[in-house]
């Protein structure tokens, strides 16, 4: 920083025309020229000497393509290959018994791998209605609805996989919203609720809800947490809910505060479609 210098190292720096000049005690140290973007550059230039300095590439190592992977921040094997043969680097040789790289690298996993597979693959499914119903809360929506509200959230059955989507004004109305929807899945088909899957999130584990669904005698799943795969039915929802309601709102030329019609439009035409599920 110029101001730096002359603030706290006592320099005195003066700008004629095109180049600065910083002067220490009287003694000019260094120039610095302006260029035509107003930006100015030290001007040097490197000064050879008489003494020859080198540091020997010396390694305890096989000079082969998995040093030179890890030489170059661990590269990646095919790019360390390309730079060997169109000779990109000078001076980069390999040992005459050249061996295949190995291609386990324990800082690339460490590094670069994000997790483990998963097996996507349900390993159960509900055998009647309201054996197991997956729920999930979306939002909060960028823009609200004209109704106020601002999220939604999904109650779908495993067993028939059809959806009932409650829009709510604030996280916290998810209890009544679950009120609401076992009240009417209920009284339709004549039959109990089982079980609850969830993901833990706040909206889920008030004491209230809590107690509600321990009164009720239906159990509980949450998934484990970074793992919401184990909530794949509803999540996978909610991201079809929203890629449903993006387009409407678009081929409709609504503005975004028409979300909750085209929501509504969107979930009446899905429950009516066949489903690869079932």
């Amino acid at each position: 920083s110029v101001l730096y210098l002359t603030h706290n190292k006592g320099f005195t720096v003066t700008i004629a025309s095109n180049t600065m000049l910083f002067r220490l005690k009287g003694s000019l140290l260094f120039t610095a020229s302006v260029d035509d973007r107003y930006s100015a550059c030290l001007d040097g230039r490197v000064i050879p000497t008489q003494r020859i300095e080198t540091a020997g590439a010396v390694s305890t190592l096989s000079v082969d393509k998995t040093l030179w992977h890890r030489r170059f921040a661990h590269l990646n094997h095919r790019s360390v290959e390309d730079i060997i043969r169109h000779k990109m680097v000078k001076g980069m040789t390999l040992d005459d018994a050249v061996t295949a790289p190995d291609p386990i690298c324990e800082p690339c996993i460490a590094g670069k791998l994000h997790r483990g597979p998963i097996n996507r693959v349900a390993t159960h499914r509900a055998q009647s209605f309201l054996a197991l119903v997956h729920s999930d809360l979306h939002g909060p929506l960028p823009v609200e609805a004209r109704q106020r509200w601002r999220y939604w959230i999904t109650f779908i059955d495993d067993y028939s996989r059809y959806w009932i989507v409650i829009p709510l004004r604030n996280k916290s109305d998810a209890f009544d919203a679950f009120k609401r929807f076992k009240a009417h899945a209920e009284n339709q088909l004549n039959v109990k609720i089982k079980c609850l899957r969830d993901d833990k999130g706040g909206e889920y584990m008030s004491t209230a809800f809590n107690d509600y669904l321990q009164a009720a005698g239906i159990h509980r799943q949450h998934t484990v947490r970074n793992e919401p795969h184990q909530n794949g039915v509803a999540e996978r929802a909610n991201r079809t809910i929203g890629q449903g309601v993006t387009a409407i709102l678009k081929e409709s030329r609504q503005p975004p505060s028409m979300w909750a019609y085209a929501l509504n439009s969107f979930v009446f035409a899905h429950v009516c479609s066949p489903t690869s599920a079932i």
